[in-house]
């Protein structure tokens, strides 16, 4: 923002490159489209249409201003949009209106606004040889609907997003090993941030790459003393062996017989929900080692300028013209609807000599031509990976993509079982109820497939933990008894405790004889029976008999039973 446009936000570019050199060559950077063969061109030359300078800041300003330093002496032109001003843009017929001759600059030039000069009178002992200033916005800045004095000046969203983009197109360049330094100036900091670049197929992340960062924290284990370290390097190994299955999928490098220097390879990074939100449990700015200088590209920051960064916009095809990425975020005929396909990425890289194949539109939004190209991506996706050291649905060895009936068939709900013939449209339906989907383990901080048991589960008959043994099933065996599902690693519940034999112990010949119990007075619970006594009573009338007798009365109890016999009918031998 400016002191005198207080709720405009312009913009301003400072290079320390080699700058112009003359003044015909700063003019004839205004050129929109060169004529083939007109320039020569290195093979890494970030440049091709020559629309980013002039046509990018146009679409959303009045006014773009060009400096440049030559022999110690400051010059610039300057381009208007051709419908604000009402100027058309010629740079064939005099008076060069739009855009101007290169002139001599001068702080007192008043058709350059004051907030210009404030720009250059604030970066005048920096060193630098080219800025490009645009100014006086007549269109809005954010496809995201975004105020842009909050997105840039009042928060770090414009930052955040800018430093994102920036990391993903000039990746490769920033990971050389002499990487040329790209700052953002932060509003709200009041000062500059460094580029770092953004990796969006998530590399750091494959199977090997946890083997190998696997390999590193056993060596550092080995070598400390620290119980604290070795504990923390433990736990990180743990995490290694628990997730690398869940990593990022990483497709086979295809490299064109017929287009020399062309290389495809497809990407799937890790599931969003649990995979990613574990990883950043583990490692919450997802680096392995803090040295580490490239980030994987995660979440868009919020209340950014563009839609860009989100989840649907970093999906599909990424374009590499030599060393920059030049175009992303679109499938082409792979055809797919919104969302389903956001973890798939594609690398397609390919050296300069091959644009006369892969046509780029002007403003770079899309690939608007392949030529024989396309037919070599396909061919390139057809070819197999995958395998064991995948969870589902990777597990198998197969295409990544076919185009065929069978390679487009995706798992249905009813019907999940996953296509056999490709892994494209198993992972169209991941995460989904057709899928495979994960879920966080209530037993560890970590994730496991469908159907896999966690090492920190203890089975209940057996005690074990990481033995096989499920909820349902015990697979331990007994080296005792030789019975599969009854005992414990310590105790066999068939070994008989008289004789060490596996029978029943009561059956056991060295069992003790049990002893005879004693017989006790059901009335008073005593051996000798205490009870109290009386007289006999014999009701005997008619057909019926009621006897009450006591114990100690024996004679009187066999006369009553006589005759009670007697009145019944019932002889005594009848009785035995």
């Amino acid at each position: 923002t400016s002191s005198s446009l207080k709720s405009d936000v312009g913009f301003a570019v400072f290079d320390d490159g080699d700058g112009f050199g003359t003044t015909a060559k700063l003019f004839n950077s205004f050129e929109i489209q060169e004529k083939d063969g007109e320039k020569e061109r290195k093979d890494d030359d970030i440049g091709k249409y020559h629309v980013g300078m002039k046509i990018a800041p146009l679409s959303k300003y009045n006014f773009l201003f060009v400096f440049t330093q030559i022999d110690d002496e400051l010059h610039y032109c300057v381009a208007k949009n051709p419908e604000e001003c009402g100027i058309d843009y010629d740079m064939d017929v005099e008076p060069f209106l739009n855009p101007t001759m290169p002139k001599l600059y001068s702080k007192s030039d008043a058709t350059i606004p004051a907030e210009v000069h404030e720009i250059l009178d604030d970066f005048d002992e920096g060193e630098w040889t080219t800025c490009v200033v645009a100014c006086h916005r007549h269109d809005t800045l954010s496809m995201a609907g975004n105020e842009p004095v909050s997105c840039f000046i009042n928060t770090q969203a414009g930052t955040n997003h800018f430093e994102k983009v920036l990391g993903m197109v000039y990746q490769k360049y920033l990971e050389r090993a002499e990487p040329p330094q790209i700052s953002v100036f932060n509003h709200v900091e009041n000062d500059y941030t460094n580029v770092a670049p953004i990796d969006p197929f998530w590399k750091a992340f494959t199977p090997s790459e946890f083997e190998k960062q696997k390999k590193v924290l056993e060596k550092s284990k080995l070598a400390s003393k620290d119980p604290a370290e070795i504990d923390i390097l433990t736990q990180r190994i743990k995490f290694c062996e628990a997730m690398a299955r869940f990593g990022t999928f990483e497709g086979y490098e295809f490299s064109s017989g017929t287009l020399s220097g062309r290389q495809v390879r497809p990407y799937v990074i890790p599931s969003s929900t649990p995979i990613r939100s574990i990883l950043r449990a583990e490692l919450p700015d997802l680096k392995w080692d803090k040295k580490d200088i490239t980030s994987p590209m995660d979440r868009a920051p919020k209340n950014g300028p563009s839609k860009r960064l989100q989840s649907d916009s970093v999906a599909g095809f990424f374009f590499y013209r030599d060393d920059r990425l030049i175009n992303y975020g679109q499938f082409y005929d792979l055809n797919v609807s919104a969302n389903e396909a956001n973890s798939i990425r594609i690398e397609v890289q390919y050296p300069s000599s091959l644009d006369g194949q892969i046509k780029v539109s002007a403003n770079k939004d899309r690939i608007k031509k392949f030529g024989d190209a396309w037919e070599e991506i396909l061919r390139g996706l057809d070819q197999k990976a995958g395998g064991s050291m995948y969870a589902p649905p990777f597990q198998n060895e197969i295409s990544f993509f076919v185009d065929s009936a069978e390679g487009w068939k995706k798992p249905t709900p009813k019907k999940k079982a996953q296509n056999p013939t490709a892994h494209f449209p198993n992972v169209l339906v991941r995460d989904g109820k057709a899928g495979v989907s994960y879920s966080e383990c209530p037993l560890c901080p970590y994730a496991h497939a469908p159907g896999e048991i966690c090492p920190e589960f203890e089975c209940p008959i057996c005690k074990q933990k990481n033995s096989g043994c499920s909820g349902k099933k015990c697979t331990f065996t007994c080296s005792t008894c030789s019975k599969t599902g009854e005992c414990t690693p310590t105790t066999c519940n068939n070994q008989c405790k008289h004789c060490g034999g596996t029978h029943k112990s009561h059956l056991c010949p060295k069992a003790p004889k049990p002893k005879t119990p004693k017989s006790v007075c059901d009335g008073c619970g005593k051996e000798k029976c205490d009870c109290k006594q009386g007289d006999n009573k014999a009701t005997i009338k008619g057909p019926k008999v009621i006897l009450r007798m006591y114990a100690n009365n024996k004679q009187q109890n066999i006369d009553d039973l006589k005759s009670a016999l007697d009145r019944l009918g019932i002889q005594p031998d009848e009785l035995k």
